[in-house]
């Protein structure tokens, strides 16, 4: 089976493949599996395609008896994994991300029936839950992505102390306020770079020491740091440089042990892909009311049975059944102009791409041939250039497939 660029175009053109993917893609519910249905192409590797099918019909039957498994959230952290490897300190959002992949790795392990779903439940006893890294992450990250105040005991004894000392500086602010307020501008204190200031008259300016930060716009006015208050606003920043290297610190260990688990976390990302994908195909043939197609090797026999090509709309389009004996080779189909031939010609070629591709298709019965190469020719390839009418321009086509 060709599986180049160029097979790629003429699955687009002819039969709107990509199209058609991005309709399943858009039931996947993360960017992993979404992606892993845009790429699929048609394979001659029969175990695959028949444990893709396997898989998307235990995961059609999942849907139908009315379960979930909730991958909500999750996004694909691979490039996260690749930063923890080399060092980089992953942020807290970041973090946040692995958490959420964590989370829907230890809930999907325990979400299939092994005796109703055994394929889908062999795939989740693979993955590899890590709790003690998905409680470290819990604890110290909340779900908006900030920092817990409560991370470690040393973010704690600092944010008290720097609360402390912070009502400490404000209530000798209040009092400097009352007892200087002739000279000051406002009666109160403001923030100037995360010090405390107070806006002084510009002739009082240099009466309590410290230092300047600024002018109001009017230069009437200054905003001093009195000297009374340097000391104090030293410590406070000191406290808040404290603070921030407390949380520098906890991403870096946490990052530390996502870098450890980075190759059973890759592997689990593989098998959520994995899961994921088969259950987008089993909510899309649900939704196009289809059906997981049966293979066979004996001989040309195909058969479809209420077939619509899955991008009409299934409420106005006309399901047709189509057959091939097994020993008959060629169908011909003729009729007026807008008679439905081409739609014909790709939906018989979009379901035994689809069903080689591993995927359900729109079908209610579906028995189709194993192909080891596939050739479209569909759609009107008029080439004025050179002078070849549309039905001239298709045989040299068909020539050049057979030949």
């Amino acid at each position: 089976m060709r599986n180049d660029q160029t097979f790629r175009q003429e699955l687009n053109q002819a039969l709107d493949y990509a199209d058609i993917l991005d309709r399943i893609a858009g039931y996947a519910s993360f960017s992993g599996s979404a992606a892993r249905i845009r790429e699929a192409m048609p394979v001659t590797d029969r175990i695959f395609v028949r444990e893709q099918l396997d898989l998307a019909q235990e995961a059609r039957t999942f849907t139908q008896n009315g379960q979930s498994a909730s991958l909500a959230g999750i996004t694909d952290i691979r490039s996260l994994l690749q930063m923890a490897q080399k060092g980089q300190v992953l942020t807290t959002q970041e973090l946040l991300e692995v958490y959420l992949f964590l989370r829907a790795v230890d809930g999907l392990s325990r979400a299939f029936d092994a005796g109703l779903y055994p394929k889908l439940s062999e795939l989740a006893d693979s993955l590899v839950a890590d709790s003690r890294l998905e409680s470290a992450i819990q604890d110290a990250v909340g779900m908006d992505g900030t920092l817990k105040p409560d991370a470690s005991p040393a973010l704690v004894r600092l944010n008290w102390e720097l609360t402390q000392f912070r009502a400490s500086l404000a209530a000798r602010g209040r009092e400097f306020v009352k007892k200087n307020s002739p000279a000051l501008m406002e009666h109160m204190t403001t923030s100037i770079g995360g010090r405390l200031c107070v806006l002084v008259k510009a002739q009082d300016k240099y009466r309590f020491g410290g230092m300047i930060h600024g002018s109001s716009q009017s230069g009437q006015a200054f905003y001093v740091e009195p000297a009374a208050f340097v000391e104090a606003n030293s410590h406070v920043q000191s406290l808040q440089a404290e603070i921030e290297e407390e949380k520098h610190r906890i991403c870096r260990d946490l990052t530390k042990r996502v870098g450890n688990a980075a190759f059973s976390l890759e592997s689990d990302f593989e098998t959520v892909t994995e899961i994921d994908t088969a259950l987008a195909k089993g909510r899309w043939v649900l939704d196009v009311d289809g059906v997981i197609p049966s293979l066979q090797e004996r001989d040309g026999s195909l058969r479809l049975v209420h077939a619509v090509h899955p991008l009409l709309d299934r409420e106005k389009a006309v399901a047709n059944d189509y057959r091939l004996k097994p020993r008959q080779q060629v169908l011909m189909i003729s009729g007026p102009n807008m008679g439905g031939k081409t739609v014909t010609l790709k939906t018989v070629g979009i379901c035994v791409v689809l069903a080689q591709a591993g995927f359900p298709v729109p079908a209610h019965e579906a028995l189709l041939p194993w192909y080891e190469s596939m050739w479209f020719e569909i759609g009107d390839n008029q080439s004025i250039s050179e002078n070849l009418s549309t039905f001239s321009s298709h045989m040299t086509r068909i020539s050049g497939l057979v030949s």
